[in-house]
């Protein structure tokens, strides 16, 4: 068996989703910083070998079986049986002039989707979002604005971007062993703007770690 399907191709993705879990895992309970997260999520993405994968957990004490987490669904391809039944949706705009704009939930992102912020604020929320399998375009521009995209760490993402007297962060991290998995790519610009991409774990994740640094407060 050759290509995408070869053992050890299926084994090392298989082995990247559950380590790109336990890292989300460390993070929630603290045992992480958002720094070091971050960093090996990425390491996750550039790793080539399964010994690799697991070095990055090998500091984090051992995970308490659990079920299935559900943020290991967020980027899982949708069907389509037949393409002449189901038209394909046209790509939305996400406008923000001298304005506040947030995005968030379960819904579908389409390729070639905008987000414009002029004098504006633009958050995106990706960790739930749906992607088809591919790439998945996403342009954006903020002139005089702000716009922040927040990932989840079992999404592939590219980033294409500049920034004039401004910032474009963006990260890259797709395996070579992502064959028609979804890919979302970020593309656009930042003029007097900010343009920041960030991972986070799903937001069931992140909503146990902020209850949890709450009652620590109250003791």
């Amino acid at each position: 068996m050759q290509g995408e399907q070869h053992p050890t191709r299926v084994q090392l993705r298989a082995t990247r989703e559950r380590i790109l879990e336990r890292l989300s895992a460390a993070f929630v309970k603290d045992e992480l910083g958002l720094e070091s997260f971050e960093a090996r999520v990425d390491d996750a993405y550039r790793a080539s070998e399964i010994a690799e994968l697991e070095h990055l957990v090998a500091d984090l004490e051992p995970q308490v079986s659990e079920k299935p987490s559900s943020a290991a669904m967020v980027v899982q391809p949708v069907a389509v049986s037949n393409e002449r039944a189901i038209s394909k949706p046209r790509p939305s705009r996400i406008v923000a002039i001298l304005a506040s704009n947030e995005r968030r939930g379960r819904y579908s992102l389409e390729d070639g989707t905008s987000a414009v912020a002029v004098l504006g604020n633009i958050e995106i929320d990706l960790r739930d979002v749906v992607l088809r399998p591919g790439i998945t375009r996403l342009f954006v521009r903020a002139l005089l604005g702000n716009v922040e995209i927040t990932v989840p760490p079992t999404l592939a993402v590219e980033c294409e971007g500049s920034g004039i007297l401004a910032s474009f962060s963006g990260i890259r991290r797709v395996p070579d062993d992502q064959a028609e998995l979804p890919v979302l790519r970020i593309i656009g610009t930042a003029v007097l703007g900010n343009v920041e991409v960030h991972t986070r774990p799903h937001r069931s994740g992140d909503a146990r770690r902020e209850l949890r640094l709450l009652d620590a407060s109250k003791r």
